[in-house]
């Protein structure tokens, strides 16, 4: 079985992309998903969270407190490592035991959705990446409009990221989002036949 990673920044169209790879019928483990799934209510990633950052970070109902580890961990590099630390082994976890699930039912490809591949160092093992990339000015465009930011906080966000002209040469394949999603689908079908044909 291989397993291609699709990344990009804020804003490329990512979701565009893995939302088309379904439809098509490909397996998606999605680590954003994942990643709220390990700390749900009753689970081992909740508990470590009240442990490193306290009942506050914890609503009357049990559940994360979402907004209140984000106050925490958001100007705090350390808070935010801590995080990282506690996160990524769960997320990890459930991502390789979703691809051995996937590999038993006989799937030969199947795609993990990362948004941060190249910022976070995660344990999940990848064949290849395809990129979603859009040119840095339309991607602030996408971004403001999307978000309804000012154009100093679309920057600012971005910033926060590795910059996509540098995820575009790292990557083994980049799609390119800048058109209508019709011309996204075309570039992502000719892959897929590549893939297959391999």
């Amino acid at each position: 079985m291989k397993a291609i990673a699709i990344t990009g920044s804020i804003a490329t169209g990512k979701s565009t992309v893995s939302k088309y790879l379904i439809q098509q019928g490909y397996p998606v483990i999605d680590t954003d998903i994942i990643s709220r799934i390990v700390v749900e209510k009753g689970t081992v990633g909740l508990e470590r969270l009240k442990e490193n950052f306290g009942e506050d970070i914890i609503q009357a109902d049990g559940t994360l407190n979402r907004k209140a580890l984000s106050n925490i961990v958001f100007n705090d590099a350390a808070s935010k490592e801590k995080l990282n630390q506690i996160l990524h082994p769960l997320i990890s976890k459930e991502s390789k035991k979703r691809m051995k699930a996937y590999k038993e039912e006989g799937h030969s490809l199947i795609f993990v959705d990362i948004p941060l591949y190249y910022e976070v160092d995660i344990d999940i093992p990848t064949d290849a990446v395809w990129l979603v990339y859009v040119s840095p000015d339309i991607q602030l465009e996408r971004l403001m409009k999307r978000n309804l930011l000012g154009e100093e906080d679309a920057r600012q966000l971005i910033s926060n990221q590795i910059s996509i002209e540098d995820k575009a040469k790292w990557s083994e394949i980049v799609i390119d989002n800048s058109n209508t999603p019709e011309e996204t689908y075309k570039q992502i079908d000719q892959l897929l036949k590549a893939e297959n044909n391999k």
